[in-house]
């Protein structure tokens, strides 16, 4: 018999003989080889079923072919939920709680994780993973620092793993049709880049009190500086998107969206990254959110094209020679529309297509092949947040350099490309 025999091959080898053996004919169910075959379903942890984590967990117990078997949450009641729900989605108990993510990851069963936590546990979870041998999908923005998606990239080709970014709006049609235009040079030359997000938000408890029973503070903070633990902290979505130890606010929180948009038309090279972005913003100084509530940006890519960034709704706006495309999450516009509607060209580059992003990222373990967002469109929009971010809080124009891949002439600016971790977490 052939080393390269499969399972497949020798377990109904094995059947067959079983069934010969006992003088009787043998008939054994199509699902046991075909899709619902246990050794090609698709066996996933999930880290973070908080209130983002929950949606995201719904969208992916919808996906064929793969099973929930893990959760693991800071929060008791939570993995308690999480857990519920996927054992109602399959039928019975097939999904076991942790409250350590690590306990999670050395389970040889499962093949990729999902995670959805406070962004700050983003990267340090992501590369832990990566050397788990874990395949991995991350909900946006992507880390705390350059330096951290520098490590997340290298993790993630260092140990070969397939890795799917939250940028659901890569799976809608219609910001797979602009990206694919503009991509391609309809528009013609560049002339100006506009981008907008949504804000951030004002208030927060800052006063402390006790640590709910069934809550794993200390594990929340991972990474993050010590503090007292406040209400607002760790309950609801706000304390995750707007505490400047957890993440970088809005800015990136869904600034990633529009700014991976950006990415994706220009080729997720570091071509898409500002080399100047200079501007202000509006950081609260009471309260505890203290992430940008507000900000206006400007700037110009390496070719020459003039960028902007500023709060609104959610919108990535190119202006080109022949014309100008707008795309958001729920519409699209271009003038003149006949561009919209171009034939393809031969020889043109054709972006990846995916109608839904989390069997997307399903299909990719089973294929090892790059999700339609892959690690590179992850760092280069988020370079984008990362600099933005810096100019804000410091006040003073950044002046990237793309090669080197560091701020020169401004040691306040260069040392914000790096973010220190709380022991004994490290990247």
């Amino acid at each position: 018999m052939s080393l390269c025999t499969s399972r497949r091959t020798l377990l109904k080898s094995a059947l067959a003989s079983a069934g010969v053996a006992f003088g009787m004919p043998l008939f054994v169910p199509s699902r046991l080889f075909g899709a619902e075959a246990p050794s090609n379903r698709i066996n996933l942890g999930f880290i973070g079923p908080g209130s983002r984590g929950i949606a995201v967990l719904g969208n992916f117990l919808r996906v064929p072919h793969m099973q929930v078997v893990a959760v693991s949450d800071c929060f008791e009641e939570r993995r308690t939920n999480a857990v519920q729900a996927v054992d109602r989605a399959a039928g019975g108990k097939v999904c076991t709680a942790y409250r350590d993510f690590r306990d999670l990851l050395a389970r040889p069963d499962i093949d990729g994780v999902v995670i959805a936590t406070p962004d700050h546990w983003h990267v340090p979870i992501g590369i832990l993973a990566a050397r788990a041998g874990k395949d991995m999908y991350i909900e946006k923005p992507l880390g705390m620092s350059v330096e951290q998606d520098f490590a997340m990239r290298e993790a993630v080709r260092r140990h070969q793993r397939v890795f799917q970014y939250g940028t659901q709006q890569r799976s809608m049609g219609h910001i797979h049709r602009g990206c694919q235009l503009i991509r391609n040079g309809r528009l013609g030359k560049l002339s100006s880049i506009n981008v907008i997000a949504p804000g951030g938000l004002r208030g927060g408890s800052t006063v402390p009190e006790p640590v709910p029973p069934g809550f794993d503070y200390d594990m929340f903070r991972g990474p993050a500086p010590e503090r007292p633990y406040t209400r607002d902290l760790c309950r609801g979505w706000a304390g995750s998107f707007f505490v400047s130890d957890q993440s970088l606010g809005f800015i990136g929180g869904w600034g990633a969206h529009p700014l991976d948009v950006m990415s994706w038309a220009l080729g997720d090279t570091m071509a898409c990254v500002p080399v100047e972005i200079s501007g202000r913003g509006d950081i609260p100084t009471e309260g505890l959110y203290d992430t940008p509530v507000t900000w206006k940006l400007t700037g110009r890519l390496a070719d020459g094209t003039n960028w902007s960034f500023g709060t609104g709704t959610d919108c990535t706006t190119f202006v080109g020679e022949r014309g100008t495309i707008s795309l958001s999450r729920g519409a699209w516009s271009c003038d003149p529309i006949s561009l919209w509607y171009e034939d393809p060209l031969p020889g043109e580059t054709a972006l990846p297509v995916s109608t839904d992003h989390s069997a997307d990222f399903v299909n990719a373990i089973r294929e090892r092949r790059d999700p339609v967002s892959s690690i590179d469109g992850a760092v280069y929009s988020d370079l984008i947040t990362q600099l933005s971010y810096i100019a804000v809080v410091t006040g003073r124009p950044v002046r990237w350099d793309p090669v080197a891949c560091t701020i020169p002439g401004d040691e306040g600016q260069r040392r914000m490309l790096r973010r220190a971790m709380r022991g004994p977490w490290t990247l």
